[in-house]
């Protein structure tokens, strides 16, 4: 079973990134070849010109040239994934900035719907006991109606009518 390799990432690079990467890889080769790179891994023009226009120092041991070409190998490849590793930090970092600040944007929208929610629904509660309140006056109009005289003659009147009748 094969490792992954370690200077792969799972993520494929934006646009954006993988321009930089390029870039500045490029850059940081030229300059590792010349040996001449910063703590922090910025190459200036003026040194990768002078490691461009350097001459090679004549190594009359075939091996130790070798072994020379690979370390500078080694380290350039080491210094490009630096810069590419910084770049995904940063990109990453944009990415978790933009998404905390659509979550906030987000749980204020679901708060500002649970506070309509929550009024709608007092206002609903009110509605309904006004409803409730109108019947009740209604039902006890009704009530006294009925109980009046003249309901009571009426109901006589019409009791004696279909008595008539049938």
């Amino acid at each position: 079973m094969t490792s992954p390799d370690p200077h792969k990432s799972a993520e494929p690079l934006t646009p954006k990134l993988a321009l930089v990467a390029t870039a500045k890889g490029k850059a940081t080769a030229a300059a590792t070849e010349a040996g001449e790179v910063s703590a922090n891994g910025d190459v200036s023009a003026a040194v990768a010109q002078a490691a461009a226009d350097a001459p090679e120092n004549a190594d009359p041991d075939p091996r130790a040239q070798l072994i020379t070409a690979i370390d500078r190998l080694s380290l350039s490849q080491a210094l490009l994934d630096v810069e590419i590793a910084n770049a995904r930090v940063l990109d990453l970092t944009s990415r978790l900035v933009e998404s905390n600040q659509r979550a906030d944007g987000l749980r204020a929208e679901v708060e500002a719907l649970r506070t309509t929610s929550e009024r709608v629904q007092v206002q609903a509660e009110a509605d309904v006991a006004a409803v409730q309140a109108q019947m009740t006056a209604q039902l006890a109009y009704l009530d006294e109606q009925r109980s009046s005289t003249a309901f009571r003659w009426a109901a006589k009147v019409w009791n004696l009518r279909n008595a008539l009748r049938g």
